[in-house]
């Protein structure tokens, strides 16, 4: 994707080898896991903002669940049945 922008998350070797797991048992990239934890942690604790009707709220959740949505499909694609623990 060319509208994407790079970032580091430095993760503990007990926390990476949990999310190599999950990916492995899931098949689902590590990057769209930590997402997906990211929305959770967002409806959690904010949830007035995930729920909210505010249009730019609304906007940004779209956002994130259409592009966490496509990495998921794009795996399938490249990677059926399997784990992605680069991406």
């Amino acid at each position: 994707m060319s509208d994407t922008k790079t970032t580091t998350i430095r993760f503990s070797e007990h926390v990476y080898h949990a999310l190599e797991k999950t990916s492995d048992l899931t098949g689902l990239p590590i990057n769209s896991l930590v997402v997906e934890s990211c929305i959770e942690y967002l409806q959690h604790h904010y949830p007035e903002f995930w729920r909210g009707s505010r249009p730019e709220a609304q906007s940004l959740r779209d956002s994130i669940r259409e592009q966490v949505m496509r990495a998921m499909l794009d795996n399938d694609v490249r990677n059926p049945g399997g784990s992605s623990h680069d991406s």
